[in-house]
């Protein structure tokens, strides 16, 4: 594929203006972005970001916020262009719903996004606390994870920084499927919604937690809930947990909330474990 996209393939990740979702205009109802080898994570395009240009091209073909977003991943996105082209299902005051699909050469990801209607708007104060208790120490106090799990490269972490907390660390073996940070990116992103999809796929998959040995894990659904839009605090706490798990799927559920406990999105994933070893991830060519 060809287009717009090639300048912004071009353009320096440095750039502390960039956006990883932004979308150049195509033709009606369609738009292509760049995906670059920067954001691949566990063997192609980190999902959090397909999520996020997916609810991008919803909000622009309704004008509307993203509220929900679930994206089926039907073949591996790799680096480079990405056609997106969005169909408005229905318009109404309550809600609007848009179906977005991401072509490269063949069909990559498809999504249903609901967006918000007229009523919507920033959740009032008081609102009871999660269940989960926020984390004991703060961002400062707590050290980066320097590497991926299992020292393997992966290069979208050059654009979050994620910081364990609590007791469960990735391939330590031990005796809960759960994972807790807190998490920023490195560079910020100002789209709430582009931020929100990032961080809650950044963090490796639950099941790792209480295995010793990582192995490919792709996401083939992803399910996000925005809370109202309001203020978002410089770190994230985000606790992840694994659901149920199989010897062929797992569901893996997040919460991602603000320093003071308020929450921003949760999202659901559903991942295949495909039994594979580490050695191809961040190569773009895992399988399914």
């Amino acid at each position: 594929m060809t287009g717009p996209a090639t300048t912004r393939q071009a353009k320096d990740i440095e750039d502390p203006n960039h956006d990883p979702a932004a979308l150049e205009p195509l033709g009606p109802s369609t738009w292509v972005t760049g995906y670059e080898p920067s954001w691949v994570a566990f063997g192609g395009i980190l999902g959090g970001l397909v999520v996020a240009s997916l609810a991008r091209a919803a909000e622009q073909a309704a004008g509307r916020r993203a509220a929900t977003v679930a994206v089926h991943f039907h073949s591996p996105v790799t680096p480079g262009s990405a056609e997106l082209k969005a169909d408005v299902i229905r318009e109404g005051r309550s809600a609007a719903s848009v179906s977005v699909v991401a072509r490269q050469e063949k069909l990559r990801a498809s999504a249903l996004v609901l967006l918000e209607g007229d009523g919507d708007q920033a959740p009032p104060g008081g609102l009871p606390p999660l269940a989960d208790p926020m984390p004991a120490s703060a961002p400062e106090q707590s050290p980066p994870l320097e590497r991926a799990p299992g020292g393997v490269e992966l290069p979208f972490f050059e654009h979050v920084e994620i910081r364990p907390t609590g007791d469960s660390r990735p391939l330590a073996s031990g005796p809960d499927a759960v994972l807790r940070a807190w998490i920023r990116p490195r560079r910020a992103i100002d789209d709430p919604v582009t931020r929100a999809a990032v961080l809650l796929d950044a963090l490796a998959p639950s099941l790792f937690a209480i295995w010793h040995e990582p192995v490919l894990i792709p996401t083939i659904e992803l399910t996000m809930h925005l809370a109202p839009a309001g203020p978002v605090s410089e770190w994230s706490a985000i606790s992840q947990r694994t659901v149920w798990f199989n010897d062929a799927y797992c569901v893996d559920e997040a919460d991602l909330r603000n320093d003071d406990g308020s929450l921003i999105a949760q999202a659901r994933q559903r991942r295949k474990l495909l039994g594979q070893s580490a050695g191809s991830w961040g190569t773009g060519e895992r399988q399914r």
